[in-house]
């Protein structure tokens, strides 16, 4: 039986991703996702045999041409995709594109950036399953900041650590100097 990671994904997005948690002020983990779904403006895809580069770069394109709020890519052959080239891929190509208003998320079995925060190590309810595949969350750079600065408001960040609060939200940030003047904000 052939495995569906697309399938896989949605199912994460909906039972995880969507679900108000405690730890993010009753928050969802992405509280725009169940709209985006529902409104079709989600797109999950998973490459078959291209190389990834070429990949991604076919993603990207599809999404500045789109409605889309986000397309979410998946590479399964994480052998030839180690943590450290797709960090420096994803920080080049965000170098690139926030001035044309697309932003990149990356999301890599062995990231552990969320799983070692002492907010989340312990919940079992938040962050990524257990995976063997590399998500890139492809989205418009100035409505997740703006969405961000929503949740801001709404004590979303306030019982993250500094240093996952600088590894999503001033790390992005610091994107924009050239691209809406803003600097990193400061909690």
């Amino acid at each position: 039986m052939e495995r569906n990671r697309k399938k896989e994904v949605l199912d994460w997005i909906v039972n995880f991703v969507e679900k108000p948690n405690p730890i993010l002020n009753n928050l969802p983990l992405c509280p725009y996702a169940r709209t985006a779904r529902l409104d079709g403006k989600l797109l999950i895809i998973e490459n078959e045999s291209q190389l990834f580069e070429k990949f991604l770069i076919e993603q990207i394109e599809k999404f500045k041409l789109s409605n889309l709020d986000i397309i979410v890519a998946i590479d399964h052959n994480i052998d030839s995709i180690g943590i450290d080239y797709l960090t420096e891929l994803v920080h080049s190509l965000n170098m690139r594109l926030v001035p044309e208003d697309v932003y990149l998320l990356m999301s890599h079995p062995d990231d552990e950036t969320i799983e070692d925060d002492d907010v989340f190590k312990d919940n079992e309810e938040i962050g990524i399953p257990p995976q063997d595949y590399v998500m890139i969350f492809i989205q418009n750079y100035s409505l997740l900041t703006n969405a961000s600065d929503a949740l801001h408001k709404r004590g979303y960040y306030e019982n993250m650590s500094s240093e996952l609060y600088d590894s999503l939200v001033n790390k992005r940030r610091s994107y924009s100097y050239g691209y809406a003047q803003r600097k990193p904000s400061q909690r």
